[in-house]
């Protein structure tokens, strides 16, 4: 199964050590087209439903071999992309050997299709009852229910927030003046300072998992006595309890300076244009932490121009004030007017 892994992930063709050789008797290709509802497109071939697909042929890379079969069975003429998005060993009786599976994502501008030459019938169905028409269907059902797959549909141009906090996210929203999806993406924490590189390495991984614009966002804390640049993304690991805190206030005792620039940059990622916003504020660290509101450092960062206040001692409209300093939501959203119309 590792060669196919490979082959797949390598747009390789299927050679004579791959086709009916070894374990396998054969590979099926079969594709998850969706339409504006959400509904999942099946055929009926020789009296048996299931999604669109077959056979991976001989000389055959992955795509031509479902485009191929996409025509044979539902006479598909519109150009699409794929992504693998499932795969699952099938053991045949029958035969006493294995098939493996493969089940793709397709993407599409606009569809074009009817009955192909080895269709009987076609319709619409509900994600819930794919259980039904497709074979593993309740495994695919669980893999379409993942956070990854929860995107309403592959065709949607709309943007995906990045976050698995459902709080940050109405917040977002909010103040971006729009409805906005978000959803939680195992994504790799480069180990890096700067910010642009950190939220374009995130912007991709994400892109590459739900193929859908995406948009991440990145704070950090960075302080003047160490060039600018630490503790930098890191400052999480110093201000998650009022303990850490301190310490981190009795770490900047030793400095020359207690001068600090919070920062955020958020980037959004189309699979072409990728842009950045940034939103910055300057302050101090505090002499001891001063608990209030606010999240994160707010309790240690005393803002410029607040009379001594740190950012969670702020009232409410001089703190909404700070964050949107902070946040430059204003930039993203007239961005996405212009890039995304509602």
């Amino acid at each position: 199964m590792e060669r196919f892994f490979r082959m797949v992930q390598g747009g390789a063709v299927m050679n004579n050590q791959d086709w009916y050789k070894n374990c396998f008797y054969r590979v099926g290709v079969k594709a998850l087209i969706r339409n504006s509802a959400g509904e999942i497109l099946v055929v009926r071939e020789k009296g048996l439903w299931g999604l669109p697909g077959g056979g991976w042929d001989w000389g055959e890379t992955e795509h031509e071999a479902l485009k191929r079969e996409l025509f044979e069975e539902i006479a598909l003429t519109s150009e699409f992309s794929e992504r693998l998005f499932f795969a699952v060993p099938k053991w045949l009786e029958t035969k006493k050997v294995w098939l493996l599976l493969l089940v793709y994502e397709a993407t599409y501008d606009e569809l074009e299709f009817s009955v192909g030459e080895h269709g009987d019938e076609t319709k619409w169905i509900r994600e819930a009852d794919i259980d039904e028409y497709v074979y593993a269907g309740s495994d695919m059902l669980r893999a379409l229910r993942s956070p990854a797959a929860s995107i309403k549909s592959p065709t949607s141009k709309q943007p995906v927030f990045v976050t698995g906090n459902a709080n940050k996210a109405k917040w977002f929203a909010a103040h971006i003046g729009r409805d906005i999806e978000h959803v939680k993406l195992d994504v790799d924490e480069l180990q890096e300072l700067d910010p642009k590189k950190l939220v374009e390495h995130k912007l991709r991984q994400a892109y590459q998992q739900i193929k859908r614009p995406v948009i991440v966002e990145d704070v950090t804390f960075s302080l003047e006595a160490l060039d600018g640049q630490l503790p930098g993304p890191f400052i999480k690991f110093y201000v998650d309890t009022e303990a850490k805190q301190e310490r981190f206030c009795r770490m900047v005792d030793g400095l020359d300076s207690r001068r600090a620039c919070a920062k955020t940059t958020y980037g959004y990622f189309d699979g072409d244009t990728i842009k950045f916003f940034v939103g910055e504020v300057s302050g101090e660290v505090a002499q001891h932490p001063r608990m209030g509101g606010g999240f994160g450092f707010d309790s240690l960062f005393v803002v410029d121009d607040t009379g001594g206040k740190t950012a969670s001692q702020l009232d409410d409209a001089a703190y909404e004030a700070y964050y949107m300093q902070l946040k430059p939501l204003g930039a993203v959203k007239q961005f996405l007017d212009d890039a995304t119309p509602k």
